[in-house]
């Protein structure tokens, strides 16, 4: 139980000093700009990945415009965006293979949570529709993290960059990933 209450702490600190993702962003395709209730910048085809290991624990977090996931930010209107949304969030809970740690680490998946987007099931909803999830590993060889890669490029066309913060028992640190650039190490 302390393990989830260290990782917990590591990323409330890593929230306390992340920046809006648009500050970080390039739109190379153009997207629409808009500003959304905590008055960021909100920018379509970009998220925030975070990585946050606590020492056998990794824990790898997406948030995420649902635009960029299913090609709109409303709930859905009729059963061809519901089938596309339950497709998504199958995907997304059984997303370890959307990632890779280096193989020295010796890393197996540990749990998914997800969080349906705040008016998913409102039909009159029509504003910014952000999508949060986090997955987790147990790692064998902690010491010998030192890479991620992410797949999510390959399975969500609309998903364009990350911004990336990162934060281990070794140090800390960022990047940005793109189409491609779909690997961080450290």
């Amino acid at each position: 139980m302390r393990s989830k209450t260290v990782l917990g702490q590591f990323a409330l600190l890593i929230g306390l000093f992340q920046l809006p993702v648009s500050a970080l962003a390039s739109d190379p395709e153009g997207h629409h700009h808009h500003e959304f209730e905590e008055h960021q910048a909100h920018l379509h085809g970009a998220g925030l990945l975070t990585l946050v290991q606590d020492q056998h624990l990794v824990q790898v977090s997406l948030e995420v415009d649902t635009h960029s996931l299913w090609g709109f930010e409303h709930a859905p209107a009729d059963e061809s965006q519901w089938a596309k949304v339950e497709q998504v969030m199958t995907r997304l809970e059984q997303g370890h293979a959307l990632f890779s740690l280096n193989d020295p680490a010796q890393c197996r998946p540990d749990g998914v949570n997800l969080s349906r987007p705040e008016g998913l099931d409102n039909p009159s909803e029509h504003g910014h529709m952000e999508l949060e999830v986090s997955w987790q590993w147990r790692c064998e060889a902690p010491s010998a993290l030192n890479q991620l890669e992410v797949g999510l490029f390959a399975q969500f066309p609309e998903l364009h960059s990350l911004t990336v913060q990162r934060l281990t028992a070794q140090d800390s640190g960022g990047g940005q990933l793109d189409r491609q650039h779909t690997t961080l190490s450290w």
